[in-house]
């Protein structure tokens, strides 16, 4: 699929434009067709002086969504995996997407490690029940965590969470903003 809904996407690139003085390397992880990329850089010009970097796990994806157009560097790596110390620091990182398709443990794991490396994480995440099978083969689709919700966010990442966006307790997307303060 490589694709995410539109759910907090424009309050995602507000955000973005409200700090971009201050944005000058960006960390998307999960980079799947380059929707933020697009969005920011594109939809809204803004931060496409920033040094981008793709983390996409799924090869095919790569290819098929041009990726190393969209950015200035892409990792084919699963970024659990990935050696922090290779690729520096960040202003912020993207997971868009993303945690859903790991067990909580995971997800918070690679959250901490991620908060140690970018002084801004934002995550878009499904906040209902949302099932998903691979997508054209694509293990990386499937979502581990199918059931996280506003609460559990929350109350997961609790004090971390600057600040957050759902357009209403009915929303299928939440958009979160993390720091290590």
């Amino acid at each position: 699929m490589g694709y995410s809904l539109r759910g907090g996407k424009p309050e995602t690139a507000e955000w973005f434009k409200e700090n971009e003085s201050r944005i000058d390397r960006v960390l998307d992880i999960g980079a799947g067709s380059g929707t933020y990329a697009k969005l920011i850089k594109e939809e809204f010009n803004i931060c496409k002086d920033s040094y981008w970097v793709a983390i996409e796990a799924w090869q095919p994806y790569i290819e098929k969504f041009n990726l190393k157009n969209l950015y200035n560097e892409v990792l084919n790596t699963d970024a659990r995996k990935l050696d922090w110390n290779l690729i520096g620091k960040f202003s912020v990182a993207i997971a868009g997407d993303v945690l859903e398709h790991m067990t909580k443990e995971e997800a918070i794991k690679l959250v901490d490690e991620i908060l140690i490396n970018c002084k801004t994480l934002i995550i878009s995440i499904p906040i209902v029940y949302m099932p998903q099978d691979d997508v054209d083969g694509n293990p990386f689709e499937i979502h581990v965590k199918p059931d996280w919700s506003h609460d559990e966010v929350l109350a997961t990442w609790g004090e971390k969470i600057k600040k957050f966006y759902r357009k209403s307790p009915k929303s299928k997307i939440a958009v979160y903003w993390l720091k290590n303060d």
